[in-house]
């Protein structure tokens, strides 16, 4: 891991490329070891896009109840937020990127976040708030369940048809937001991250179109792998567990 603050003044460059025995990797290894990295990163991102996404819809579920009209101000901003391009959250917080590594990583984060928040966002505050039916509702209050009992018994599992497709979409807004999350090369500001976005990105700049071509048909095999095990098996589940009628 290493910072470099370079000449000319104000200009840096941020280099998380691993230590030398991994580079040292054969092409296949080296995108393997970037894919893994890069999916810890997309892993983390769903899963904080979905706590955020549950912690507005819960707020907005009570608001209503209360009269209020909270749900139209979440879906406006997040209208207007999610009409962003993710790759303009770099020159817009470059401030903060400069400040050195920590705020490179909290801009690189927002920076996945605004490729794949938005499916879960948008997923679970129209659609899934539609399904935690009323009588539940009612009965929840007459037996007094409230509070993290009603999110985890009665809120969450309404809306998991939603939550399950949301963060379907997320996962892959999140691996198409690698190639500008990890890597960017802007100004006087330089970021390489690692992961198999940045390793993507350096393979296209060095113009190496072969390896570049190869490391995309590996990413794509190593996702549907995924997609077919992990993810088909939560649908089943889904399906079979929690349908609401």
């Amino acid at each position: 891991v290493a910072i470099y603050y370079m000449t000319p003044p104000a200009t840096i460059l941020v280099n998380l490329e691993r230590p030398r025995p991994i580079t040292e990797l054969g092409f296949y290894e080296r995108v393997v070891v970037e894919f893994l990295l890069s999916l810890g990163r997309v892993s983390l991102v769903v899963l904080l896009g979905l706590i955020i996404s549950i912690y507005l819809s819960y707020l907005t579920f009570r608001s209503a109840r209360r009269g209020g009209f909270l749900n139209k101000y979440i879906v406006f901003i997040g209208e207007i937020l999610a009409s962003i391009p993710a790759i303009l959250w770099w020159p817009l917080l470059s401030f903060i990127a400069m400040s050195g590594l920590v705020g490179v990583l909290f801009v690189s984060l927002i920076v996945f976040l605004q490729g794949s928040l938005w499916y879960n966002y948008f997923n679970i505050l129209i659609y899934g708030l539609s399904n935690v039916r009323r009588e539940y509702v009612e009965l929840s209050d007459l037996y007094g369940v409230r509070g993290s009992l009603f999110i985890k018994t009665i809120f969450v599992p309404s809306m998991l048809p939603s939550i399950a497709s949301g963060s379907l979409s997320a996962w892959g807004g999140a691996w198409n937001s690698t190639i500008v999350a990890e890597y960017i090369e802007l100004g006087v500001l330089s970021v390489n991250l690692g992961g198999i976005g940045a390793f993507l990105d350096v393979l296209f700049s060095e113009n190496r179109v072969l390896e570049l071509s190869m490391a995309i048909i590996i990413l794509s095999l190593l996702i549907a792998l995924i997609n077919k095990t992990i993810w088909r098996s939560i649908f089943k589940r889904v399906s079979r567990r929690f349908v609401v009628e």
